[in-house]
C-alpha cells in the first residue's frame, strides 16, 4: 500500500484544525446558497416532471390513509382495476415520506415539496463530498474545493429546485463510499445500512451495489477471509434494510423487484421495439407480460441486450462524458489509479456506469451518484499536484503570499463557484421559468379540469400523472395503439373526458394515436373548444357536459 493511502488516517492535530476551519467556512457558504434557493423557491407554483408528481401522490396517500396507492394509470404494460386506484408499483415510498414530512412542518406547497432536495443539496451532499475527500487523504482547503464544486455544480443547482429522488440517493452513495473505505466490519455494515436506505428512496441503489463491493475489496490489503466477512456484513445489512419492500412486491405483484420501469427495461429488449411502445397496450391483446429481463432474454436472445448495452456506455461517454468528467478526471486517474483508495473509487465509478447502461434510458441526472465521487477525486489530484509543487519551490516562482495552499484553494473555488453562483444570482434577479414555456397550456389544462370537470371525472391526458397532480383527477394516460386497444383501455377505466393539446410532452404522440381513435370511434364522443384556450375536451357519451 502507498503511504499516502494513510493521510486521512493520520492527520496531524494541526491539520485537523486546519480542517475543521475549512468545514466551517463550508457551512457559512452553504447557508447563504440555502437561504437564496429558499428565495426562489417560494415562487415554484407547478412540478413539471411526472415523477415529482408520482412522489407528491405518495405522499399524499402517506398523509391520508398511510397507505401508497395511486389514482393515475402512466403506462398500459399491467391492466389496472377500473377504478384505477392501485399499489404503488414504480417507486418505494422514502420521497414521499420526505415530502410527507415537510408538508407536515411547512405546509403543503409545490414549493415545499422541494425544500428537502434543497437541503440535501446545499448541506448534506457538500458535507458528504468535504468527508470522502479528508479520506482519500485531501487537506481541508482542497476538500473544501472538492465540496464547493458539488455545491454549485450544475446539476446539484437544478435538483434543488424539484422534488426528485435522485440527491437522496446521491447522497446515500456518497456515504456509502466514505465508509467502505473506512476499515473494519462496522464500517462496512454501516455502508450496507446507508445504501439500503438510499434503496428506499430509488431502487437505482441495486445498480450501486457491485461498485461498492468492488470497492470494499480493493480499499485495504486484507486476507481473503476478512473481505468475505466485510463482504457479508455490507451485503446482508443492504438486503436486511431493502427486505420490507421486496417481500411487500412479492406479495403484491409476485417479484420481489417488481416495477414499471423494470418492465420497460425487458421490454426494450424486443428488437422491434419503438419509443411509442412506452404507452403500448399490452394487455388488449394477450396475457400481461413478464417483467424478468432473462424472459425477455429467452423470447429475443441476448444480443438486443448487449447491443443496447453497448449504445448506453457509447452515449454516457460521448453525450455525458465531457460534461461530467472532463480533461482533469482523465489525469487524476491515470495518476491515482495505482493508489488503492483511489483505484477504488475510479473502479466503482466504472462498474456503476456500465451497470447504468443496462437500464431502459439514460439521462444526465442518473450521473448523479457518482458527480460528488469525480469531483473529490478531481480536486484530491490537484491537491496532491500543489503540494509536490509547493515542496520544489513553488512559493519562490509565483511569489510566497499566491503560493499558499489556503489562498489556491480559495482562488479554484471562486472559479468552480462561478457559473453555480451566476445562475442563482439570475435567479434571484429575474426569476426562474420552472415550467417549460410547452408545458404552459398543459398546466393550464389542469387547471381549467380542476375548476370545470367533475371532481369524480376520469381523465385521459397526455400526461396522467402531471394531470392527476394539477388537476385532482383520476387520470389515465393517452394510449400509443390501435383505435382498438385505445377503444379497451377507455372503455376499462371509464373514460368521461379526453383532453388534446398541440403542445407539452407527449403531445405530438397524443395526437398521433389519438386522432385515429377519435375519426373511428367518432359517435362515442362530442367535441368541446374552451373559447380562447388552446385545448380541445371531447365528452363522452352520457358525461355531463362543461358548457
Amino acid at each position: 500500500m502507498h503511504a499516502d493511502d494513510h493521510d486521512a488516517a493520520l492527520p496531524s492535530t494541526g491539520e485537523r484544525t486546519d480542517a475543521k476551519r475549512w468545514l466551517l467556512g463550508l457551512l457559512a457558504v452553504s447557508v447563504v446558497v440555502f437561504a437564496s434557493t429558499l428565495t426562489v423557491l417560494r415562487t415554484r407554483t407547478v412540478v413539471k416532471t411526472p415523477d415529482e408528481c408520482a412522489y407528491a401522490e405518495q405522499a399524499e396517500s402517506l398523509l391520508r390513509d398511510g397507505s401508497l396507492t395511486a389514482g393515475f394509470v402512466r403506462h398500459h404494460h399491467r391492466r389496472y382495476p377500473p377504478d384505477i386506484d392501485h399499489p404503488e408499483d414504480f417507486y418505494p415510498p422514502g420521497n414521499g415520506a420526505l415530502i410527507a414530512a415537510a408538508w407536515t412542518l411547512f405546509g403543503r406547497s409545490d414549493a415545499v415539496s422541494a425544500v428537502p432536495s434543497a437541503v440535501i443539496a446545499c448541506f448534506l451532499l457538500p458535507l458528504l463530498a468535504f468527508c470522502l475527500a479528508r479520506r482519500m487523504g485531501a487537506s481541508g482547503p482542497f476538500a473544501f474545493v472538492a465540496a464547493a464544486s458539488v455545491l454549485f455544480e450544475s446539476t446539484t443547482r437544478d435538483q434543488a429546485f424539484e422534488a426528485l429522488a435522485d440527491l437522496p440517493l446521491a447522497a446515500a452513495t456518497v456515504g456509502a463510499i466514505t465508509l467502505v473505505l473506512r476499515p473494519g466490519f462496522v464500517a462496512a455494515a454501516l455502508a450496507g445500512l446507508v445504501l439500503g436506505v438510499g434503496f428506499w428512496f430509488k431502487p437505482t441503489a441495486l445498480l450501486v451495489v457491485p461498485a461498492l463491493a468492488f470497492a470494499l475489496v480493493v480499499a485495504r490489503p486484507a486476507t481473503l477471509r476478512a473481505h468475505a466477512t466485510r463482504l457479508l456484513a455490507f451485503g446482508g445489512v443492504f438486503v436486511a434494510v431493502c427486505l420490507p419492500w421486496l417481500l411487500r412486491n412479492q406479495e403484491l405483484f409476485g417479484d420481489p423487484l417488481y416495477s414499471g420501469n423494470k418492465f420497460l427495461s425487458a421490454a426494450a429488449n424486443d428488437p422491434g421495439f419503438v419509443y411509442s411502445d412506452i404507452r403500448k397496450v399490452y394487455w388488449a391483446d394477450h396475457a400481461e407480460p413478464s417483467t424478468g429481463f432473462a424472459a425477455s432474454m429467452v423470447a429475443h436472445g441476448i444480443a438486443p441486450v448487449v447491443k443496447r448495452f453497448l449504445q448506453h456506455v457509447y452515449e454516457i461517454v460521448t453525450t455525458h462524458g465531457l460534461t461530467a468528467f472532463g480533461g482533469l478526471f482523465v489525469l487524476a486517474t491515470l495518476s491515482l489509479v495505482r493508489q488503492r483508495l483511489a483505484a477504488a473509487i475510479l473502479g466503482a465509478v466504472v462498474l456503476y456506469l456500465l451497470a447504468l447502461s443496462a437500464v431502459f434510458a439514460i439521462y444526465y441526472r442518473y450521473l448523479l451518484p457518482i458527480l460528488p465521487v469525480v469531483a473529490v477525486v478531481n480536486w484530491v489530484f490537484v491537491d496532491r499536484v500543489v503540494r509536490r509543487l509547493e515542496a520544489h519551490g513553488l512559493g519562490e516562482i509565483l511569489g510566497r503570499r499566491l503560493a499558499t495552499p489556503r489562498l489556491l484553494a480559495l482562488l479554484l473555488a471562486s472559479i468552480v463557484a462561478i457559473p453555480g453562483a451566476s445562475e442563482l444570482g439570475r435567479d434571484l434577479v429575474g426569476g426562474r421559468e420552472f415550467a417549460p414555456l410547452p408545458d404552459v397550456p398543459m398546466f393550464q389544462a389542469a387547471g381549467w379540469a380542476r375548476e370545470h370537470l367533475p371532481a369524480d371525472a376520469t381523465l385521459m391526458v397526455q400526461e396522467a400523472v402531471i394531470f392527476r397532480h394539477a388537476s385532482g383527477h383520476k387520470t389515465v394516460a393517452t394510449p400509443f395503439d390501435q383505435p382498438d386497444a385505445f377503444e379497451a383501455v377507455v372503455q376499462h377505466y371509464g373514460v368521461d373526458y379526453l383532453i388534446t393539446l398541440q403542445s407539452g410532452q407527449y403531445a405530438e404522440l397524443s395526437l398521433l394515436f389519438g386522432l385515429p381513435y377519435l375519426e373511428r370511434f367518432r359517435e362515442h364522443w362530442k367535441r368541446f373548444d374552451p373559447p380562447g384556450l388552446p385545448w380541445t375536451v371531447w365528452i363522452r357519451a352520457g358525461a355531463p357536459d362543461p358548457r
